[in-house]
Protein backbone atom coordinates (compact mmCIF):
# COMPACT_ATOMS: atom_id res chain seq x y z
CA UNK A 1 0.00 0.00 0.00
CA UNK A 2 1.30 3.38 -1.13
CA UNK A 3 -1.32 6.04 -0.39
CA UNK A 4 -0.27 7.62 3.06
CA UNK A 5 -0.12 11.50 2.86
CA UNK A 6 -3.59 13.00 4.03
CA UNK A 7 -4.10 14.19 0.61
CA UNK A 8 -4.28 10.61 -0.61
CA UNK A 9 -7.14 9.64 0.98
CA UNK A 10 -11.03 10.76 0.93
CA UNK A 11 -12.92 11.02 3.95
CA UNK A 12 -16.40 8.55 3.97
CA UNK A 13 -17.31 8.19 7.60
CA UNK A 14 -17.14 9.08 11.21
CA UNK A 15 -17.22 6.62 14.04
CA UNK A 16 -17.63 7.77 17.71
CA UNK A 17 -13.64 6.96 17.77
CA UNK A 18 -12.49 6.83 14.30
CA UNK A 19 -12.69 8.52 10.65
CA UNK A 20 -12.68 6.23 7.91
CA UNK A 21 -10.97 7.38 4.19
CA UNK A 22 -11.21 5.40 0.73
CA UNK A 23 -7.78 5.45 -1.08
CA UNK A 24 -6.84 4.30 -4.68
CA UNK A 25 -8.96 1.75 -6.53
CA UNK A 26 -8.62 -0.74 -9.33
CA UNK A 27 -10.72 -2.73 -10.74
CA UNK A 28 -10.03 -5.86 -13.12
CA UNK A 29 -12.32 -8.03 -15.09
CA UNK A 30 -14.74 -7.64 -12.03
CA UNK A 31 -12.53 -7.71 -9.36
CA UNK A 32 -12.03 -4.39 -7.51
CA UNK A 33 -9.23 -3.49 -4.90
CA UNK A 34 -9.48 -0.66 -2.45
CA UNK A 35 -7.43 0.86 -0.09
CA UNK A 36 -9.17 1.55 3.08
CA UNK A 37 -7.78 3.30 6.48
CA UNK A 38 -9.41 3.96 9.64
CA UNK A 39 -7.78 7.06 11.79
CA UNK A 40 -8.34 6.27 15.26
CA UNK A 41 -8.70 9.44 17.54
CA UNK A 42 -6.44 7.59 20.64
CA UNK A 43 -4.49 4.57 20.12
CA UNK A 44 -6.06 1.49 20.46
CA UNK A 45 -5.25 -2.18 20.58
CA UNK A 46 -5.10 -4.30 17.27
CA UNK A 47 -3.61 -7.24 16.89
CA UNK A 48 -1.66 -6.86 20.19
CA UNK A 49 -0.06 -3.48 18.78
CA UNK A 50 -1.17 0.35 20.25
CA UNK A 51 -2.13 1.59 17.03
CA UNK A 52 -3.41 5.41 16.04
CA UNK A 53 -4.41 4.05 12.07
CA UNK A 54 -4.57 0.82 9.88
CA UNK A 55 -4.67 0.44 6.00
CA UNK A 56 -6.54 -2.25 4.94
CA UNK A 57 -6.27 -3.28 1.17
CA UNK A 58 -9.78 -5.02 0.23
CA UNK A 59 -10.68 -7.47 -2.85
CA UNK A 60 -14.64 -7.10 -3.71
CA UNK A 61 -15.66 -9.69 -6.60
CA UNK A 62 -18.72 -7.37 -8.32
CA UNK A 63 -20.47 -9.83 -9.67
CA UNK A 64 -20.90 -12.17 -6.56
CA UNK A 65 -20.76 -9.21 -3.41
CA UNK A 66 -18.29 -10.79 -1.88
CA UNK A 67 -15.02 -9.48 -0.02
CA UNK A 68 -11.62 -10.29 0.97
CA UNK A 69 -8.93 -8.85 2.93
CA UNK A 70 -5.48 -8.57 1.25
CA UNK A 71 -3.31 -7.13 3.92
CA UNK A 72 -3.58 -5.19 7.21
CA UNK A 73 -0.70 -2.92 7.73
CA UNK A 74 -0.97 -0.81 11.48
CA UNK A 75 0.69 2.15 12.03
CA UNK A 76 2.13 4.40 15.44
CA UNK A 77 0.74 7.80 13.93
CA UNK A 78 -2.93 8.53 12.24
CA UNK A 79 -3.20 9.15 8.14
CA UNK A 80 -0.93 5.83 7.93
CA UNK A 81 2.23 7.57 9.21
CA UNK A 82 4.72 7.11 11.48
CA UNK A 83 6.46 3.21 12.45
CA UNK A 84 4.64 0.37 11.07
CA UNK A 85 3.74 -2.13 13.51
CA UNK A 86 2.66 -4.81 12.00
CA UNK A 87 1.68 -6.03 8.66
CA UNK A 88 -0.78 -9.27 8.35
CA UNK A 89 -2.16 -10.83 5.32
CA UNK A 90 -5.60 -11.19 5.30
CA UNK A 91 -7.92 -14.44 4.56
CA UNK A 92 -8.03 -16.42 1.28
CA UNK A 93 -11.64 -17.00 1.24
CA UNK A 94 -14.52 -14.68 0.18
CA UNK A 95 -17.18 -13.62 2.61
CA UNK A 96 -20.65 -12.23 1.43
CA UNK A 97 -21.21 -8.78 1.73
CA UNK A 98 -24.80 -7.89 3.80
CA UNK A 99 -26.50 -5.43 2.61
CA UNK A 100 -27.16 -1.91 4.56
CA UNK A 101 -23.37 -1.88 5.83
CA UNK A 102 -20.14 -0.25 5.61
CA UNK A 103 -18.79 -3.05 3.45
CA UNK A 104 -21.49 -2.42 0.73
CA UNK A 105 -21.10 1.23 0.50
CA UNK A 106 -17.58 0.37 0.12
CA UNK A 107 -18.14 -2.45 -2.83
CA UNK A 108 -20.31 0.16 -4.62
CA UNK A 109 -17.96 2.70 -4.41
CA UNK A 110 -14.68 0.76 -5.68
CA UNK A 111 -17.18 -1.17 -7.94
CA UNK A 112 -18.53 1.66 -9.85
CA UNK A 113 -15.38 2.70 -11.32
Amino acid sequence: MTASASEDWERKATGPFYVEYFGEINKIDGIATLQMLRDYNEKIEFDGFLIKSVQTLREFDCGDKTTKVQKYTGYADQMGEGEILFQKTGEDSWETVDSMTFLEFALKSACKV
